[in-house]
Order: C-alpha cells, then sequence, then structure tokens
C-alpha cells in the first residue's frame, strides 16, 4: 500500500506537460509549485530511506497538497466578481475611464495574470516551508543530501519556469 501510495506521487511528480497547447493561452496558466518533497522521494534509495521515513514524506506531501488546494480556494475567492454596483459607478464610460479625471492613484481592478502571479508566489511560499518540516524526519547522515537535492530541483524548476514564460511571451507577440 505504501510503495504504491509511493509510485503514485512519484509518477505525479514526474509527469510533464505536452510540448505545448494547440492553441497558445491568452496569459499563461500559472506553473505549480515545486515539491522538493517529491524530489527527495524520488532518491529514496540513493538517501537510505526506510519505509517510516518514506511514509512521513508521503503524509507530509499530502499536507502540502491540501495547503495548496485550501491556497488556490483563497486566491480564487478574492478575484472581483462583475456585479451590477461596478456598472453603475461608471455611468456609462467604459471601464477604464472610471474615476476622477487625471487622479493616478486610481485603483484599478486585479486581473488574471495578477491572480495568476499571486496564486504562484503563494505556492511558492507554502513549498519550502513543508520541506524545513521535513528535516525531522531524515539522520544527520541523510539532512545535508536532501537539502542539496531539494535544492537543485528548486534550481530546476525556476529554470523550467522561466523558460515557459518567455515561450508564451513569445507565443503571445
Amino acid at each position: 500500500m505504501k510503495r504504491s501510495l509511493l509510485a503514485t506521487f512519484l509518477a505525479s511528480a514526474c509527469a510533464h506537460a505536452p510540448e505545448g497547447p494547440p492553441h497558445p493561452p491568452t496569459s499563461p496558466a500559472p506553473v505549480p509549485a515545486p515539491s522538493s518533497i517529491l524530489a527527495v522521494l524520488a532518491h529514496r534509495d540513493e538517501l537510505g530511506l526506510d519505509d517510516r521515513q518514506a511514509a512521513r514524506l508521503v503524509e507530509m506531501q499530502q499536507q502540502l497538497e491540501r495547503k495548496n488546494a485550501e491556497t488556490r480556494q483563497r486566491v480564487a475567492s478574492t478575484a472581483p466578481k462583475a456585479s451590477s454596483r461596478d456598472g453603475a459607478r461608471g455611468e456609462g464610460r467604459p471601464p477604464r475611464q472610471r474615476g476622477a479625471p487625471g487622479r493616478s492613484g486610481a485603483a484599478r481592478q486585479p486581473g488574471p495574470a495578477d491572480r495568476d502571479e499571486a496564486l504562484t508566489r503563494a505556492l511558492d511560499d507554502n513549498a519550502p516551508r513543508a520541506f524545513l518540516r521535513t528535516e525531522a524526519v531524515f539522520t544527520e547522515g541523510q539532512r545535508a543530501r536532501a537539502r542539496d537535492l531539494a535544492e537543485k530541483y528548486r534550481e530546476d524548476f525556476e529554470d523550467r519556469r522561466e523558460r515557459a514564460k518567455r515561450e508564451a511571451e513569445e507565443r503571445a507577440r
């Protein structure tokens, strides 16, 4: 049971998306936050993790996934909703002309890109916090190598994220 659960998590961590969507998106979807926990689990044999340690890491990964789901829900719930009140303020003017003329401090409504960025930042905050809690699972001899693996995973993830962002910007041109 533990092995099949671990295999499921590892498979989901190793799966990659197709080369590109059939139609370029209007705004790139946020890249999910990395899981250093899964990266470490992928090196279970190298680290010499026993079944108890692996099971604990799987539990911690599940906690991270629940936290990320809560974060996604919280960010989605802060999305502005269209309401009849919004239309009444502008009195026939297009949305970008609402507010007092010449006021540079007028608040703008956050758009999808702003929400995506907020979600990405929030998920990025969850991942290292979750990994820090895993340190208690490792022996002293495993801890340094686990940190190295997690750091390498995070660097590779950031490289992939930046590459995806550049490619999306190029497609948008």
